[in-house]
């Protein structure tokens, strides 16, 4: 309580972070960022600072109230999970390869014009699918999907 939470800084502190906190001081505006910090003892955590200037009836800046909270498990869980998703992608990605591969193998010894176009609707279908896969897993928001960029990566 009253006392500037530079001291938790350390050797793996973001310094974009702490300008970031700078500039919110001299602009006298709300932030909320996750900084690196480190304990008396040295083990580094994660914590999220909420910081906003407290100004008086007369709009003068009069003190920042600051509160901040070790969110070291949650950023733990949060990549974990980033990391589970890569390996899901990794494997979605590979398995639908392997059946695109394994029908155009197919398509090559199947002289029936009739089967050759089957096999190669199921494999445009693989690889529609497998666009769909791409474009959610870049996307940052999987809510919305724009059905004009996956029609120009069909095409």
């Amino acid at each position: 309580m009253g006392r500037n939470c530079r001291f938790l800084q350390g050797p793996g502190t973001d310094q974009d972070s702490v300008r970031q906190v700078r500039d919110a001081i001299a602009a006298r505006s709300d932030i909320n960022v996750d900084v690196l910090n480190y304990r008396k003892d040295g083990t580094p955590f994660w914590n999220a600072l909420y910081m906003s200037p407290v100004s008086s009836a007369a709009g003068e800046l009069q003190y920042f109230f600051a509160s901040q909270f070790d969110v070291t498990e949650r950023r733990d869980a949060l990549q974990l999970k980033t990391a589970l998703l890569h390996e899901v992608d990794h494997r979605v990605k590979n398995n639908l390869q392997m059946v695109t591969a394994l029908i155009s193998m197919q398509a090559a010894t199947i002289t029936d014009p009739i089967v050759q176009q089957s096999l190669g609707t199921m494999m445009q279908r693989i690889e529609a699918l497998s666009t769909v896969h791409r474009r959610l897993y870049q996307s940052d928001d999987v809510t919305r999907f724009s059905v004009a960029e996956f029609v120009h990566d069909i095409v």
